[in-house]
């Protein structure tokens, strides 16, 4: 299982440090990371219905999917040594559309953990600059008619490495990608990036974010909607690989009483 998560605290391109009139890429990073730290100081603990479609391949057969249904709960839980952190708790309803026991444990042919929580703030937190270089790549529709500020990372030369957890180890990596930002709001609309491990025998992530606006307790968020990650090269014939995503709907705010009941 992989976790992506900062322990200290996609697009190949260099990105230009030019953007749209008005706007710097220092400013426009300052906000994101502002709207991220007030984001994990005002959002209440909650809950919502997380669909997992979890694949492997060898090359680009398909061996082995299974679909989960869960209620994903998020809790703000304080931390006298690293702050404020964020815990990520399934409750497991359905496998393959039948009932499992109650704590069934989490498994699948592949997952991803931390996704969720940590892959905006490992790029764009009050600690990301210490790690990662930006630039704007210019401004993009997505294929709506409001325009976006489209920001660029990578991994900044000679910082070092950041790490992820990998079946209880501390992995290093490095990341590079794209981050689609509302310019009036300057919440992330889409991530992208990818991760390249130090280690030859680790197989590259390709990870995905898109983020919708959500009620909670009569706050609004940006929070995920979908997080898809592949593992591997999905065009070699022979590499195994693995494809996970997560789908989120029906936030609301978590209270003693919080359930979301699962068809039949």
């Amino acid at each position: 299982m992989r976790c992506l998560c900062l322990f200290l605290a996609a697009a190949a391109a260099t990105p230009s440090s030019s953007g749209p009139p008005g706007a710097s890429v220092a400013g426009v990073v300052h906000e994101i990371a502002a709207n991220l730290t007030r984001l994990r100081t005002q959002l209440p603990d909650f809950i919502c219905r997380e669909r997992i479609t979890s694949q492997s391949f060898q090359g680009k057969q398909l061996v082995r999917q299974s679909v989960i249904e869960s209620n994903f709960t998020g809790l703000q839980s304080p931390d006298k040594e690293h702050g404020l952190a964020f815990t990520e708790i399934r409750d497991v309803q359905t496998v393959d559309g039948k009932h499992v026991r109650k704590h069934w444990k989490l498994k699948a042919p592949y997952l991803f953990t931390g996704g969720f929580s940590s892959s905006l703030w490992s790029v764009f937190g009050p600690l990301g600059p210490n790690y990662h270089v930006y630039g704007f790549f210019g401004q993009d529709g997505m294929g709506n008619d409001k325009e976006f500020l489209v920001v660029g990372f990578k991994s900044k030369p000679g910082a070092p490495p950041l790490l992820m957890e990998d079946h209880g180890h501390a992995v290093p990596y490095t990341d590079t990608g794209i981050a689609y930002v509302d310019p009036s709001t300057y919440d992330v609309k889409l991530l992208e990036l990818m991760v390249t491990f130090f280690a030859a025998d680790q197989r590259p992530l390709a990870v995905s974010v898109k983020y919708n606006e959500v009620a909670i307790g009569g706050q609004t968020f940006s929070l995920p909607a979908t997080v898809r990650v592949r593992e591997g090269d999905p065009e070699s014939k022979a590499t195994p690989g693995g494809l996970f995503v997560a789908e989120y709907s029906g936030y609301r705010k978590f209270t003693a009483s919080s359930e979301i009941k699962f068809g039949p």
